[in-house]
């Protein structure tokens, strides 16, 4: 198991290495076709003596960056195979799978170069894109609207959701009314100030939805209640915070000496 894990961090390694020499490689060749251009530019309008021979130097030199690309994306392609070889091989070797879904696998992220799982128990495929301010920022405005009236609620207005590795998280996926994990809604509710969070903190109080139509009361309820302790928890911590930093700013203790008095 140490074998292929060590091996599926030599390709990756090996990946984005190849990557950088990839981007490097396409630099390369883009200064050396604008250097060509001005080249031309120059022989056409004659101004330049040494035009024509600054013309055919970038030639060669755009001729020579053009192969050194063409190496660097074969060789990209070349340890992409290897990477997915090496994922297949520790996906299927993999003990440490969670008891609850035996299809749980993981997949290297191409950009990052990490481990991510594909999937998460009971819930298919998990999305793989983390949150952004865009989309926290549609949902706080949109679910606020919501919100105004819970009698009025056609389905209750669910946090956005990304994919979350975090253990506690994939186990209790099933078991959660929402989608969104507790890191998912921490994530929602950290950019909040001090007054649209204590609004956030009634908004979604599940007593609230008492008033939300019969069919979709228990379901309004049950997501409120997990927000709601997301919420209570966040407070707290940031209360220990608060009273934590006080504490390291009272001064200390000073000993008087009774010879000095």
């Amino acid at each position: 198991m140490d074998s292929l894990r060590s091996n599926l961090s030599r390709t990756t390694v090996s990946l984005k290495a190849s990557n950088f020499r990839l981007a490097a490689a396409t630099t390369a060749l883009a200064t050396c076709q604008q250097a060509f251009a001005s080249a031309l530019a120059d022989l056409k309008a004659g101004t330049c003596a040494d035009a024509k021979q600054r013309a055919n130097e970038a030639a060669a030199a755009t001729k020579a960056a053009q192969a050194k690309l063409n190496a660097a994306q074969a060789e990209v392609e070349a340890r992409e195979a290897e990477a997915e070889k090496a994922t297949a091989k520790y996906n299927s070797n993999n003990s440490s799978r969670p008891r609850r879904d035996p299809k749980y696998t993981f997949k290297v992220n191409p950009m990052t170069h990490e481990f991510y799982p594909t999937t998460a128990p009971g819930q298919g495929e998990a999305a793989t894109q983390p949150l952004d301010d865009v989309t926290i920022g549609v949902y706080i405005s949109t679910s606020k609207t919501a919100l105004a009236d819970v009698s009025a609620l056609k389905a209750f207005p669910a946090p956005p959701a990304a994919l979350c590795a975090k253990p506690s998280c994939l186990q209790t996926q099933k078991e959660r009314a929402l989608a969104a994990c507790p890191c998912n809604l921490r994530a929602v509710f950290a950019g909040l100030n001090g007054k649209d969070f204590r609004q956030a903190k009634l908004n979604y109080h599940p007593d609230r939805f008492a008033q939300a139509p019969t069919a979709i009361r228990a379901d309004c309820q049950a997501s409120a209640k997990e927000i709601t302790a997301v919420l209570d928890a966040m407070s707290q911590s940031s209360r220990s915070d608060s009273k934590k930093r006080g504490q390291d700013k009272q001064p200390g203790f000073q000993i008087r000496k009774k010879g000095n008095e």
